[in-house]
């Protein structure tokens, strides 16, 4: 365990304290409308980070506020003061996600959009299937100091997901951590049935709000009709993980896609993914906020937690 992993550890009762401060490495974003459908930018960002990194420029691409971010890598290089050259970073889910201290793996995107962001395979990523059966990452047991897993976790089918996060355990070394991010389904729900709770408020607007927190969850909710949709809500009372748990039941397909990698399978939330940490065999599970972290590489929110944010909930696994 290294320096750095053993203070933080420490203060896991001090959460929100000086060990989880956001650090601003000083950046400059500029917005552009365009960015959402170009192959230029993404292909600009890489070149910054495999030739201009070194001499003190960094850049993301953000498609989702359509942004390009040009940071100070000095200023990043600062954050990883604590982990040696020979340590390794992985990053599975990467999409737009480039760095040159950290290895990609993604499944190969179907769009030429999504293509451009990934890179080239073999080069700017591994192409890998999370869902694959009998699941064996081709990484060394405890050899990884940190993983990074954004929004990825809810377009795997959930028991696969629970084999990947096993294999992570495995790879991570002692005092190593996993974070990862997930959409913020249940708070979706939970504002429909705020609404829904008030008589002032028109039923059309009542429904159009549970819709769409139920395409937050499950992307192929629309199997079914508006009015069973809003039905099983009302019966889940709300509860993300039940309202996931009675589609299943009625036939919503909760199955990965090859041709729809992109669709919402599973449900995840913070106590959710605290049971998962058990079951993989971690040590902790961390619930955070953006930004916050116990590895200091993760501050950098220029390069981390930048897919969509508020909606987002965050954690870390540790081993």
């Amino acid at each position: 365990m290294d320096k750095s992993t053993e203070l933080n550890i420490q203060d896991l009762d001090v959460v929100g304290h000086r060990s989880l401060r956001i650090n601003s490495i000083g950046a400059i974003k500029i917005t552009f409308a365009r960015i959402a459908g170009s192959t230029f930018a993404p292909k600009l960002v890489k070149f910054i980070n495999k030739n201009l990194y070194r001499f003190g420029i960094g850049a993301a691409l953000n498609r989702y506020d359509t942004s390009l971010t040009f940071f100070s890598s000095r200023n990043d290089k600062k954050l990883y003061a604590d982990y040696s050259n020979s340590d390794t970073f992985y990053n599975f889910g990467s999409g737009a996600f480039h760095h040159p201290r950290w290895q990609n793996f993604d499944y190969p995107g179907n769009s030429d959009f999504y293509k451009a962001i990934q890179g080239k395979v073999g080069e700017d990523f591994t192409a890998i299937d999370l869902c694959q059966d009998n699941l064996k990452l081709d990484i060394a047991d405890n050899t990884a100091s940190l993983i990074y897993c954004a929004h990825t976790l809810e377009h795997l089918e959930e028991e696969k997901t629970h084999v990947f996060l096993k294999e992570c355990a495995r790879i991570l070394k002692p005092g190593g951590i996993m974070r990862v991010a997930v959409p913020t389904t249940q708070e979706s729900f939970s504002f429909a049935k705020i609404l829904y709770d008030q008589d002032t408020v028109p039923m059309n607007t009542k429904h159009k709000v549970i819709l769409l927190a139920a395409s937050s969850v499950l992307w192929n909710s629309n199997s079914l009709s508006d009015d069973q949709i809003i039905e099983i809500a009302i019966e889940s009372k709300f509860n993300a993980e039940k309202f996931h748990k009675i589609c299943a039941q009625r036939g919503v397909s909760i199955g990965f896609n090859p041709e729809g990698p992109e669709r919402h399978v599973t449900f995840w939330g913070q106590e959710k993914l605290k049971r998962a940490s058990v079951k993989a065999g971690f040590r902790a599970y961390m619930p955070f906020y953006r930004g916050q972290s116990l590895a200091e590489p993760f501050k950098n929110i220029e390069v981390f937690d930048t897919t969509e944010p508020h909606l987002s909930h965050y954690g870390e696994f540790v081993k």
